[in-house]
C-alpha cells in the first residue's frame, strides 16, 4: 500500500457509473465498487499514477495546469470531474 497522508476521502456523485468511468479513464486504473447496506461506494487503488492528458477526453476540465509547488513537494493540478467536483491531484514528478 502507498504511503499517503490521506487514507480516506469522499467525492460526492450524482451518477456513480459516470464518475467511475471518468476516474478509471483519467487515472488509468480499475476502481473497485462496493455496496455497504444503502451505501454504494467506489474505491481507488492506492498505488497508481495519474495522467492529466486523459482528463478532457474523459469529460472533465483542467482548471489549473500542472504547476510546481516546490522542489521538495512536487506538483499539483486542479480539475473539474464529470460530477462538477473540483479535485486537486498531486505528483512528485
Amino acid at each position: 500500500m502507498a504511503n499517503n497522508a490521506v487514507g480516506w476521502f469522499e467525492i460526492p456523485v450524482v451518477d456513480i457509473n459516470r464518475a467511475i468511468r471518468f476516474y478509471e479513464s483519467v487515472l488509468g486504473m480499475k476502481i473497485e465498487r462496493h455496496q455497504f447496506g444503502p451505501l454504494d461506494m467506489a474505491w481507488f487503488p492506492g498505488d497508481q499514477a495519474n495522467e492529466l492528458g486523459r482528463v478532457e477526453k474523459a469529460g472533465g476540465k483542467i482548471l489549473m495546469p500542472k504547476t510546481q509547488i516546490s522542489e521538495e513537494y512536487g506538483f499539483m493540478t486542479l480539475l473539474l470531474d464529470t460530477e462538477g467536483n473540483r479535485i486537486a491531484l498531486h505528483s512528485r514528478k
